[in-house]
Order: structure tokens, then C-alpha cells, then sequence
């Protein structure tokens, strides 16, 4: 079978906020320069300027309704791959997506995960809701592939915010933690997604990491480019989860998730997949500070 050619994004192009990944403009972009067609799914234009600028790649835009399963898949035939970046509330309505998507014949579903690895998380986990739609897809025998890319690596400066001269770090600040910037997910993904037989993608996980740091590496190579050495504070873990407990702050939890060795993308990086991709040169999180 040959690859896949038709590529439909669900979400990412109308986020805001300063935690908004913005992951379907990414991959638009790079699916369009492996030369695929690309179906933009939207329930509005948010953002007029962000849309024009796919259109104007090659992309095409369509304004679905999610509570209308009939149009919805009308929407998704003749798509080949449907990528699902939603999040926030609007992770809610990714089964409708994926229950089009089989209807419409459409041969594989990426969902949102784009982060910490969801496999075997607890059901009182914040990202439990990732793992229990695996179960959705096995259903309805929906074959899937799983991105597992640790924390967006653009992100940098806002988990580690040294603007004040100050850092917390939660518990002892060694367990290391993967990271991939947006770019270099987007190029991974519209790599391995349009270079690849279909038979190698079907129900399979993906591991992948632009590289791995401790927060106590971070605090190291701040130190080694400025004049005044950080002043650094342990929290013990312990509090932290007490304070996760009392105000289920996402950031909280991810990053005991971290301290407990819950942040990479695989235990070993022999078991990554960066090798899918031969010329990949993800950039290191160490750019972005």
C-alpha cells in the first residue's frame, strides 16, 4: 500500500493563551512542504490572518460541527489521515472526530497526545482522559498512531523562568525530562507520516525527543552564561503534591510527574524513534533559554 497522501488537522490553528501549542499550524506547514493535501478542520475562523496564510500554502479550510456526526464525516472523506490537536474543552469532542473518521473510511487517527507519554497513567491523573481514548480507538478498530514528544522545548522559559534571578525546583531537580520544540514535532511527524508504509504506522507508539535535561543541568549552563549564579530552592516533593492535591495546578502535577521520573518520552534512548527520520536535527531545549 502506498503512503498516505491526504492529511485532515483537527484544531491548532485558533489557540490563544500562553500555554497554546498552535500544533495544527505546525503541521499544516510541514505536511505541505512533503507535498501532501492538507483539510484544515475548524468550527470558526478565529484567527483570519492564520488561516489566509494556509490557504495561501495550500491548504484547504472547512467549518465543521462536531454535534453533526453526518457532516462531519461527509467533511473527512477521501482524507487518509485525520490529526487531532485539539485540547482544553475542546478535547471533549475528539471521539465524535475519530467516530467520523471510521465512518468516512478514513485509514489512520493521530490523537492529541504531543507530550508526556500517556501509557499506564492513573485514572486520577490530569492526562488520564488521553489514555482512556486508546480504548475508544480500539473499539472501533480505528488504526492509530501515538506521538510521545515530551514538553514542547519553545516552551523553555516558562518552566524554567529565571527572569528573577530565582528558581524552585521541585524535589532533588536530577530525574531527567525529554523535550522537543513544536518545529522539529511537525517536521518528525509530516516525515514519518507521509514517508512511511501504512503498515508501519498502524497501532504503534512513537517515542521521539529533540534531548533530554535535568532541571539541575538547567540551573548548571544558566550559571555558565551570566554573571550572577541563580539562587536555587528545593521543594520537597512531598508539598508539592500536597499542593497539587489542593489546587490540581496542571504545572504542579507535570512537573512531580518529572521528579518521579515520569518525563521522558522512553526510560532508554535506545528505545526512541528519532532514527524514523535519518536527517532529523531536533534543536536542544538549551537554545531556547
Amino acid at each position: 500500500m502506498a503512503a498516505y497522501k491526504a492529511f485532515a488537522i483537527a484544531g491548532g490553528i485558533n489557540s490563544s493563551g500562553p500555554m497554546s501549542g498552535n500544533l495544527g499550524s505546525f503541521f499544516a506547514k510541514s505536511l505541505l512542504k512533503q507535498g501532501a493535501s492538507v483539510t484544515l478542520l475548524v468550527r470558526s475562523i478565529g484567527k483570519p490572518e492564520v488561516a489566509e496564510d494556509l490557504k495561501q500554502r495550500g491548504a484547504t479550510i472547512k467549518i465543521i460541527d462536531y454535534n453533526e456526526p453526518e457532516s462531519l464525516a461527509e467533511a473527512l472523506v477521501g482524507i487518509d489521515v485525520v490529526i487531532s490537536t485539539l485540547s482544553g474543552p475542546g478535547f471533549a469532542v475528539q471521539p465524535a472526530l475519530a467516530k467520523a473518521s471510521k465512518q468516512a473510511g478514513v485509514s489512520l487517527f493521530v490523537p492529541s497526545e504531543f507530550g508526556t507519554a500517556t501509557l499506564g497513567v492513573e485514572p486520577d491523573s490530569p492526562i488520564y482522559g488521553k489514555a482512556k481514548f486508546h480504548g475508544v480507538l480500539k473499539e472501533l478498530e480505528l488504526p492509530y498512531t501515538l506521538f510521545f514528544t515530551g514538553v514542547f522545548s519553545d516552551f523553555a522559559r516558562m518552566i524554567f523562568n529565571t527572569s528573577t534571578g530565582k528558581i524552585t525546583i521541585i524535589g532533588r531537580g536530577d530525574a531527567k525530562v525529554s523535550t522537543t520544540a513544536r518545529q522539529d514535532i511537525a517536521d518528525y511527524l509530516a516525515f514519518v507520516l507521509t514517508k512511511l508504509k501504512p503498515e508501519e504506522l498502524a497501532n504503534r507508539v512513537l517515542r521521539i525527543e529533540g534531548s533530554r535535561f535535568s532541571f539541575n543541568e538547567l540551573v548548571e549552563h544558566a550559571n555558565a552564561n551570566s554573571q550572577r549564579p541563580l539562587e536555587v530552592d528545593h521543594e520537597p516533593l512531598q508539598v508539592a503534591q500536597k499542593r497539587y492535591a489542593d489546587t490540581h495546578d496542571f504545572i504542579t502535577w507535570m512537573k512531580v510527574a518529572w521528579d518521579q521520573g515520569r518525563g521522558v518520552s522512553a526510560t532508554n534512548t535506545s528505545d526512541l524513534d528519532n532514527h524514523l527520520f535519518p536527517d532529523w536535527q531536533p534543536k536542544p531545549i538549551k537554545d531556547f533559554l
